[in-house]
């Protein structure tokens, strides 16, 4: 089960220039430190214990953010292969920055990603978000 979302492409703009991209990595590594933003996990029976080579900043492997691995932040070397994890498809301008968004999956973390990627998305970017039922919705940064 799951509710499944897409972006409209036609009715999105968004960007993060490049020269953001490296500051973006490390506002969505730090993200795995909040268990509290987390949905996905092990609930019940003995605790995971963190493996001592993990560099990983999460403290806990039995919580993560849905559809991803508790420590995708040393899966991951950078921001866009994040993004791609989240399950976006990701879109570049010839200069490199990121110029657009595309999803079509359940709903999982997504919103959460992208809020905290607000200081490094440019201002008046949007997405339009469209659910299963043709419902519609935006995300204006």
């Amino acid at each position: 089960m799951g509710y499944y979302v897409r972006i409209e492409e036609t009715a999105s703009n968004f960007k993060i220039k490049k020269e953001n991209f490296e500051r973006g990595y490390e506002i969505v590594c730090d993200l795995n430190r909040h268990d509290y933003l987390k949905h996905g996990g092990n609930f019940g029976g003995d605790p995971t214990p963190k493996p001592a080579d993990s560099k990983s900043c999460a403290g806990n492997p039995d919580v993560w953010f849905s559809w991803m691995p508790w420590n995708y932040d040393e899966l991951c070397g950078n921001l866009v292969e994040v993004l791609e994890m989240v399950g976006f498809g990701v879109e570049f301008d010839d200069a490199g920055n990121i110029s657009g968004l595309s999803y079509d999956d359940k709903t999982g973390c997504e919103e959460t990603f992208l809020n905290a990627l607000k200081p490094v998305i440019e201002e008046g970017s949007y997405l339009t978000w469209v659910g299963e039922e043709g419902g519609e919705w935006g995300m204006v940064f």
